[in-house]
């Protein structure tokens, strides 16, 4: 009997519906972006692109972003503690970025790319689209 009722507890347990919440949403800002190459040697030219985040409760970030030159577009996932943001960009995370999000909601930092030594220095604007 004793473990009937244990097994019938267990059950309950395992069967019960889960009492946990999804992140919730709180803001999705769409970017304009730009970056340039900063390590080893500065560039001239910069990339530029659009970027969509979407801001989760639990710190959670996702979105897209879409290079201008190249046309692709490629997922992003990250997270957010106080102003401090990483993200990783591509299914891969072949792009890092770390950085901050400050006054106005601007983002600045530092992007590397996995294959090499380069760092790039990294700005995203929020924009109306």
């Amino acid at each position: 009997m004793r473990t009937l009722l244990s097994l019938a507890i267990a059950a309950a347990v395992l069967l019960a519906p889960s009492t946990s919440r999804a992140a919730t949403t709180v803001r999705t800002v769409n970017y304009h972006t730009a970056y340039h190459l900063s390590e080893p040697t500065t560039s001239a030219g910069e990339y530029v692109g659009r970027m969509t985040l979407h801001f989760y409760t639990d710190g959670t970030v996702n979105g897209t972003y879409r290079d201008e030159f190249a046309g692709g577009i490629r997922s992003v996932s990250g997270g957010l503690n106080g102003s401090k943001l990483w993200l990783s960009f591509g299914s891969n995370g072949n792009h890092q970025f770390t950085g901050t999000i400050g006054r106005g909601g601007i983002i600045t930092g530092s992007l590397t790319n996995w294959r090499g030594p380069n760092v790039y220095t990294f700005r995203a604007v929020p924009s109306a689209s």
